[in-house]
């Protein structure tokens, strides 16, 4: 190959210019790598389909030139697999082969490829037809720019950014690597549209979307996650970098200036939540969830500032009780407690669970082990998520269990426990004792805890829930006698019903039998209700 053969070739700007080699043969990516980086190619190369679907995963490419005749699979199945895969963007592939009947171009073609290239290579023909690809990527990336970017800030749509999110962690979970979720929302924006108009809103958000984008990597996805929401997801980046990245940006936004007037300026700030990629997490819809659960304390610290998922059960992050007395001083988590309805075993089965959740009328309980302790959680939501796998009803619950949970000792502050409730989405929380659970803490343990403390702190609501209590009993009484009554007028008419043996007595007998059984269930349902406020009368 002589040096002017390509010393001609323009280099290409602003054009599809990553380039995938696959060739078995050495001699064959040594030369076409050489050619293509001379006129301006980024090429990297793999000498096995298997290397190149791997270097695809990381980092796709927009050309694929591949070999005909490989180890492994050959370039027809190499092109179907890369045809199958649901990439970031459309890949130009290109068969580098000796076939050249009309045959095997009509299989390549078939196959899913764009181009031929017969062998000997000649390098200013190679290149003409990956600059003639260019043209067809750049129109591709056109279309895909106008239904994917968001055209205020530049950054992906919610919709793409998904797409994407739900490829990363697929693609984070097969090769075992991390994944880190940002959360970022612009602080006070409602009050600078209201204040300076939509036009400087407009100008903040264009603004901190480009900042997102030039402190991301090319691998790093950002999205426009909601008004003034974006959502950045980064590959390969633990929660401790993620962390750093965010104040890294959080300072630079800091640092952005609008002019709003004359000699008025406008500055602005931002906060963030982190998290980090969990071992449990089955969907990025849960990652960046647990992202929004730490952007949620972080504006409700103050704002400007950085919290992470993992901080969120730490002490200093609690958030001070407004009130003159705090209901909750020196209270412990066992004293809030609800006990447990019901607890499952992680040997016991599926179709055991669903029958303790409708038997108990919950709708989650603790699962342990052999010995007790706690080792997951399991709720209807895991069941109904199961249901579409085969034999799911024979199948033990460990298989389906969340070994995630938030659990606290019983002596553990009661007000460190609603400090967190009242800041994330998860609604309840396990207590143990030792590692076994005893009870369960939720949102309405405290309302409960916060009604009762009021009631006896006055004596206005003393005198009121005496009334109620008398009206609670009365009702009870007279609810109680009319569910009895209503059990023997069906009772009754069912005897009849079975003396007199006419032939269609099996539908009655399960209709009126069911209408009992809701009569009993609405019976001890009153008959609670009657027996606590009897004790609450007594105490």
């Amino acid at each position: 190959m002589t040096t002017h053969a390509h010393s001609n070739i323009p280099k290409l700007k602003n054009m599809p210019n990553r380039v995938l080699v696959v060739d078995d043969d050495p001699a064959i990516l040594q030369l076409v790598q050489g050619v293509l980086s001379k006129a301006g190619f980024e090429v990297s190369v793999a000498d096995r389909p298997s290397t190149a679907l791997d270097l695809m995963d990381r980092d796709c490419p927009d050309y694929v030139i591949t070999d005909w005749m490989m180890p492994e699979m050959d370039g027809p199945a190499l092109c179907q697999e890369i045809r199958h895969r649901d990439l970031p963007h459309y890949v130009y592939i290109l068969f580098l082969t000796g076939k050249s009947q009309g045959q095997d171009i009509i299989q390549g073609l078939e196959s899913g490829a764009d181009d031929f290239l017969i062998k000997p290579i000649r390098p200013a023909e190679l290149v003409a037809r990956l600059r003639a690809g260019a043209r067809v990527l750049a129109m591709e990336r056109q279309l895909q720019e106008l239904i994917q970017t968001d055209p205020l800030t530049g950054t992906m749509t919610r919709r793409a950014f998904e797409r994407q999110a739900e490829r990363e962690l697929a693609r984070a979970k097969r090769h075992r690597l991390e994944l880190a979720c940002v959360m970022v929302d612009i602080d006070f924006f409602k009050k600078i549209n209201d204040t300076y108009g939509h036009p400087v809103g407009d100008q903040v958000l264009a603004a901190v979307g480009q900042l997102l984008l030039k402190r991301c990597r090319r691998s790093d996805l950002v999205g426009r996650y909601g008004g003034e929401e974006f959502c950045v997801l980064l590959p390969e980046t633990c929660e401790d970098d993620a962390v750093f990245w965010a104040q890294w940006t959080r300072e630079a936004i800091k640092q952005l200036r609008f002019e709003v007037g004359r000699d008025k300026e406008l500055r602005i700030s931002a906060s963030f939540g982190v998290a980090g990629l969990m071992a449990d997490l089955s969907s990025h819809a849960a990652l960046i969830d647990l992202a929004d659960q730490a952007l949620l304390v972080a504006k409700q610290l103050g704002r400007d500032r950085v919290v992470r998922f993992s901080q969120l059960n730490e002490d200093e992050l609690a958030i001070p009780h407004q009130g003159e007395k705090d209901p909750l001083e020196g209270v412990t988590a066992a004293q809030v407690m609800s006990p447990l309805v019901g607890m499952l075993k992680q040997t016991d089965l599926v179709w055991q669970a669903a029958d303790l959740f409708l038997r108990y009328r919950i709708n989650s309980a603790p699962v342990t082990d052999d010995e007790g302790k706690l080792v997951g959680i399991l709720s209807e939501k895991d069941i109904l998520a199961a249901l579409t796998q085969p034999e799911v009803w024979k199948r033990p619950v460990r298989e389906f269990m969340r070994t995630q949970v938030v659990c606290y000792e019983e002596d553990t502050p009661a007000k460190k426990i609603y400090t967190f409730l009242c800041r994330v989405s998860i609604r309840r929380v396990v207590v143990v004792k030792n590692g076994f659970p005893t009870g369960i803490i939720s949102r309405g343990s405290f309302l409960r805890w916060y009604v009762n403390w009021f009631s006896a702190n006055s004596p206005e609501a003393h005198r009121q829930e005496d009334q109620l209590l008398h009206q609670r009993m009365t009702n009870a009484r007279s609810n109680v006698r009319q569910a009895a009554e209503a059990i023997i007028r069906q009772a009754t008419q069912l005897k009849e019903s079975s003396e007199k043996g006419h032939g269609d007595f099996l539908p009655e007998l399960i209709d009126r039998a069911s209408a009992i059984q809701e009569l009993v269930n609405d019976m001890l349902a009153e008959s609670r209700s009657f027996l606590a406020s009897s004790y609450q009368t007594l105490e």
